[in-house]
């Protein structure tokens, strides 16, 4: 065998991790810096089967899905908090 890269396989540049709030659950989530956080979530979406998280707070405050990890300011490692919606009734 040789040591060569997988050419299909997706190269990360880092690693955040989102907690979920209501099970305490972690996930890990390779991704790109210039990735959108849209996708970041999707992934975690996928991985994690968590469909009712529709708020994800970093240092304090809501990030906009928009924006990339770079332009969010999340580095490698950094904990991203999903929240549920309260149901009142």
């Amino acid at each position: 065998m040789n040591n060569m890269d997988n050419a299909n396989e997706p190269k990360y540049n880092t690693l955040v991790v989102i907690n979920r709030v209501s099970t305490g659950d972690k996930l890990y989530i390779n991704c790109n810096t210039k990735d959108k956080l849209k996708d970041v979530i999707q992934r975690y979406r996928l991985k994690s089967q968590d469909n009712k998280s529709n708020k994800f707070i970093h240092n304090g405050m809501a990030l906009d899905l928009e924006k990339t990890i770079e332009e969010s300011g999340i580095n490698k490692g950094n904990i991203i908090v999903g929240i549920e919606p309260t149901i009142i009734g």
